[in-house]
């Protein structure tokens, strides 16, 4: 399948397919392209944090979702001044 690296939601479908096929290595893998693609953006942490969670990898979850939310706060100051 061909990802249209721009668009969020072709990073985000993939690794829901992913995650309901329990195939979280691939999900992980279309999670960090998508991390590659937009290092700014809080969404591909918090694709990422649902994955390690449902590994069980509760402590990289927490971490992903932790950077997710501060990338949100800062994209959202960035905006207001």
């Amino acid at each position: 399948m061909e990802i249209t690296p721009t668009f969020a939601g072709s990073y985000l479908a993939l690794m829901g397919l992913h995650r309901q096929s329990k195939e979280f290595k691939d999900a992980l893998e279309v999670g960090q392209n998508f991390l590659k693609s937009q290092p700014n953006s809080a969404s591909p942490y918090l694709a990422l944090g649902q994955v390690y969670l449902d590994q069980g990898e509760i402590s990289q979850a927490i971490v992903a979702f932790k950077t997710a939310t501060r990338k949100r706060l800062r994209n959202r100051m960035a905006t207001t001044t």
